[in-house]
């Protein structure tokens, strides 16, 4: 009933409406008032990711409040707001427990709550950015398991020591094992595309040279005035297929070949998934050339 502690309770009634519910309120209002520029592909999915982040940066350069949306894709653009109050319920919203075992839960939950989000959303565009969240995720976990251990008495001297160092070896292990998934995750998704384009490449190269050269004889024995029974002119068609459909392609005619077969990411961008460029389908692509000779008189 002091006049101090009034005075601190309402200067701390208004830094609530500051920074727990001022700031995550204002944040989400300025961006959602440049949600067209920040997540373009929404009103308009035709666009490619190079027009989507140079709309991006223009409008950062517009809207300096964007840059906090320039961490993540443009649909988790709100992201930020979800950092921010997942702080406040690790830091100041504990507080406010009444007892040690409740916080010690209601800390457990969110923790493990956020970190599945986490995990499950993917919201950063670097995925080594994404890893080292999650693993830092992972830490905060393992020091509430720690901070449990400890208060039920289930650690003193020794014990302790080496509970606290193995907790901190499963810590280290964990960001390299997180790190090293990661980089193998890129090199597994940047490694099929490469192979569809350099096999593509060769095949139209090889195409293109073949056909050059049956239009250079033809020129010939017409210079020459050589008269043959016919020359044969080949059209080739060349198209990406999923497995399902090579019977189809097999029995529409009798001059189709499959040149190669291998999995291929690219065929979920086909179909306009162009989200995460993460398939994790293994059904694969077949390479199919049709070839339609023609029989022309000379």
């Amino acid at each position: 009933n002091t006049i101090k502690y009034r005075l601190m309770l309402t200067y701390a009634g208004a830094m609530v409406l500051v920074f727990p519910l001022g700031i995550p309120l204002l944040t989400y209002q300025m961006l959602y008032k440049n949600r067209h520029d920040l997540n373009p592909r929404k009103w308009d999915p035709t666009m490619t990711d190079a027009e989507v982040e140079e709309k991006r940066t223009e409008s950062i350069k517009r809207h300096p409040i964007g840059q906090i949306a320039t961490l993540y894709k443009p649909h988790h653009m709100y992201w930020e707001i979800f950092n921010t109050i997942r702080r406040l319920t690790l830091t100041s919203f504990v507080l406010g427990c009444p007892t040690l075992a409740i916080s010690t839960i209601f800390t457990m939950a969110v923790s493990i709550t956020t970190l599945v989000i986490e995990r499950e959303a993917k919201p950063h565009k670097n995925m080594s950015l994404s890893a080292f969240t999650y693993a830092m995720q992972w830490q905060i976990v393992m020091m509430v398991l720690f901070s449990l251990l400890t208060d039920a008495g289930f650690t003193k001297g020794r014990g302790a020591v080496v509970i606290s160092s193995a907790l901190c070896f499963t810590n280290l292990l964990l960001i390299g094992s997180i790190f090293r998934s990661t980089r193998e995750s890129k090199v597994a998704l940047r490694r099929p595309s490469d192979i569809h384009r350099e096999t593509l490449t060769q095949l139209r190269s090889a195409i293109d040279l073949k056909t050059m050269r049956e239009e250079e004889e033809r020129r010939s024995f017409a210079d020459l005035g050589l008269r043959s029974t016919f020359s044969a002119a080949s059209v080739f068609e060349v198209e990406m297929v999923p497995p399902a459909n090579l019977a189809a392609e097999s029995s529409g005619t009798g001059n189709v070949s499959i040149l190669e077969y291998t999995s291929n990411p690219l065929w979920a961008l086909n179909e306009g998934d162009q989200d995460d460029s993460e398939s994790d389908s293994d059904d694969g692509e077949a390479v199919v050339v049709s070839v339609e000779t023609m029989a022309d008189e000379v």
